[in-house]
């Protein structure tokens, strides 16, 4: 299988999954441990732990800081502090990309989030 990522980030991401707690929703624990690089009422805008460094000079993810599932379940608010960042992110020269994953590629299912990414 294609990596986006380098093969050191990779093997570091495949052990990860081979001992991760499945309890705990890893979006929800990397939002109360990461360092933010932006923060706005209801997202924040983490570093990828796990970043496509392959062809990405950039990786963070917007997060939202509720656990919810699908952009779907978002509060009205939410989704208006969402559309509000996207806007804003579509004229920043900090990234190229807004990218959702479609369900079957998702491999964090529970907890809503946005790629944002920038090519190398």
């Amino acid at each position: 299988m294609l990596s986006l990522r380098t093969i050191e980030t990779e093997d570091i991401y495949q052990e990860y999954l081979k001992v991760r707690d499945k309890s705990i929703c890893p979006l929800c624990r990397e939002l109360k441990e990461a360092e933010y690089i932006r923060e706005f009422e209801y997202w924040a805008i983490i570093p990828n732990k796990y970043p496509y460094d392959a062809v990405m000079e950039i990786h963070d993810m917007l997060v939202c800081k509720r656990h919810v599932d699908l952009e779907g379940n978002l509060t009205v608010n939410e989704a208006k502090d969402l559309a509000d960042i996207k806007q804003e992110i579509m004229s920043d020269e900090d990234y190229d990309m807004i990218q959702e994953n479609v369900v079957k590629r998702r491999t964090v299912l529970p907890h809503f989030h946005i790629h944002l990414m920038k090519f190398i």
